[in-house]
């Protein structure tokens, strides 16, 4: 459908429906976004692509193009999420012209810190990184979505710098999302979240990619994630408790605690994440671990074992 949309071939089979229909599965897509519920991602998706684009492309009004751009961002999740990183660069590239085309900053701004997740490669860590920081620079925060995507973006930018061994710029990344959230509260722009509560859950991410693996018990005590309106959100929290607790001699059974409740939570999400898949590797291996019930039945779910 993307290409189709690329190269300008849609046609009169697409239907037309009246805007409030297309809000309507807009609406229920961003839910089955914020669910992980990929199957209904895959049925709803590609047709309100067509449809979307259609749309804005003849109505050519900031709303319009609103509802395109909400459809890509959910699309590029679906593509992601699944381990379809191509797709979702494709996904990302086209978000990046929905945004342009909406004139907001604070959609420039989310279609940025998208395609700084989507980006691959050798130096994409660096790459994302100057991504969003350049974004960020763009935006003046305020108490509404431009304060939300700043935020987003600094929880961006400390992942990055942690990734890459720069933990003192992450730490500058992470109080400066903290000091924002705190003025904006608990946001819902694009269904991103953004507030202390997500905050504290990226302060055990950074932590995890920063090699502090020791600290991650102790951040996840803070986290309220049952509040989080999100399964993938939580599901992605409950996979770095538990690499950060595989780490950890004598805590490998609250590791695989932790990625049974990320596997139930969303399980496609949890079984296509390499860092994860590494981790269960890891603790297959540890002697009497290799006879826990749950843990195989995990690694044979993931392929890791017969």
């Amino acid at each position: 459908m993307l290409r189709d949309i690329e190269i300008g071939a849609l046609d009169d089979l697409v239907p037309r429906r009246h805007p409030e229909e297309l809000r309507q599965d807009v609406t229920a897509v961003t839910a089955a976004c914020l669910a992980s519920d990929y199957a209904r991602l895959a049925d709803l998706v590609p047709a309100l692509l067509a449809e979307g684009y259609r749309y804005a492309d003849r109505a050519r009004t900031t709303e319009a193009w609103m509802l395109f751009a909400s459809v890509l961002h959910s699309a590029f999740y679906l593509a992601k999420d699944l381990g379809h990183g191509d797709l979702a660069w494709m996904v990302a590239s086209r978000l990046h012209r929905a945004g342009e085309a909406v004139s907001t900053p604070a959609w420039a701004a989310l279609a940025d810190f998208v395609r700084a997740h989507a980006v691959l490669g050798p130096g994409a860590r660096e790459r994302a990184l100057g991504l969003a920081d350049r974004s960020a620079d763009t935006l003046v925060p305020d108490g509404g979505a431009a304060g939300e995507m700043f935020g987003m973006l600094n929880l961006s930018a400390a992942l990055n710098c942690a990734v890459t061994g720069r933990p003192d710029r992450a730490r500058e990344h992470l109080d400066e999302a903290a000091r924002v959230a705190r003025e904006v509260g608990e946001g819902t722009f694009a269904g991103l979240l953004f507030g202390e509560r997500n905050v504290s859950i990226w302060r055990v991410a950074v932590a995890l990619e920063s090699g502090e693996g020791g600290r991650v018990p102790e951040l996840a005590r803070q986290v309220d994630v049952e509040r989080v309106p999100s399964a993938g959100r939580q599901a992605t929290f409950y996979c770095d408790v538990g690499r950060g607790l595989a780490t950890l001699r004598g805590r490998e059974d609250d590791a695989v605690a932790a990625f049974s409740r990320a596997e139930a939570l969303a399980p496609q999400r949890m079984r296509t994440n390499p860092y994860v898949r590494e981790s269960i590797s890891e603790l297959l291996t540890r002697g009497r671990l290799g006879a826990n019930r749950d843990l195989r039945g995990m690694a044979y779910r993931l392929g890791l074992a017969g």
